[in-house]
């Protein structure tokens, strides 16, 4: 993926972003001509032109190939960001994000609705977001955690958390199930009003 929304980085983290953004691109072409299973880290980096030492350091797993992306950095700093009560981060998140996606050009909405298709559809990949999301979840814990008053691990930010992870979730999904036609932004900028409104009244 390819826009910073304004976070400034240097050029070395440019390249190494640089580099992963083709090497998922390679993969998900492998992917789609031969199929998820049939597809090794080492054809992968051949095609890709790099070692499979590279890609292993660079994303770990194969399963990690399709569930990464750039953005977590960038949602945790539009939390930091905000000045003001929790309904305040959430409009701070929601404008962010919907701002971030509509500025995406086609190739980019494109790339992530071939990743949602592995993650629907292969069962190692959905395994993977999954517990990528929990790391995501008490991500977002520690975020909220001083605009409401209590400790990340208290159960009211657990219950905050874990409502904007599931409305931003279920976004995709219904993103997914509609056939990909609505606008993502727009499916992603309805589902934080919701999580702002529930999140609000779960801490009042």
């Amino acid at each position: 993926m390819s826009v910073e929304s304004g976070r400034r980085i240097g050029l070395r983290q440019r390249k190494k972003l640089a580099a992963m953004h083709t090497i998922q691109r390679v993969a998900l072409d492998l992917f789609d001509r031969e199929g998820y299973g049939n597809v090794t880290i080492e054809r992968i980096a051949a095609d890709a032109d790099v070692s499979p030492s590279s890609v292993y350091r660079y994303f770990g797993t194969k399963e990690r190939l399709v569930t990464w992306d750039e953005y977590d950095p960038e949602l945790f700093a539009l939390m930091q960001s905000a000045d003001g009560d929790v309904g305040t981060v959430f409009e701070a998140l929601r404008g962010g994000i919907a701002e971030l996606v509509r500025a995406w050009p086609e190739s980019e909405v494109d790339n992530v609705t071939r990743r949602m298709r592995y993650i629907l559809d292969e069962p190692d990949v959905h395994a993977a977001m999954l517990r990528e999301q929990h790391e995501f979840e008490v991500g977002i814990r520690h975020m909220l955690a001083p605009y409401i008053g209590a400790k990340p691990e208290s159960l009211t930010v657990c219950v905050a958390a874990a409502t904007t992870l599931a409305c931003l979730t279920a976004a995709l999904y219904h993103w997914a199930d509609a056939g990909y036609k609505d606008r993502l932004a727009d499916v992603l900028d309805e589902a934080m009003k919701l999580a702002g409104r529930a999140v609000v009244a779960q801490v009042s």
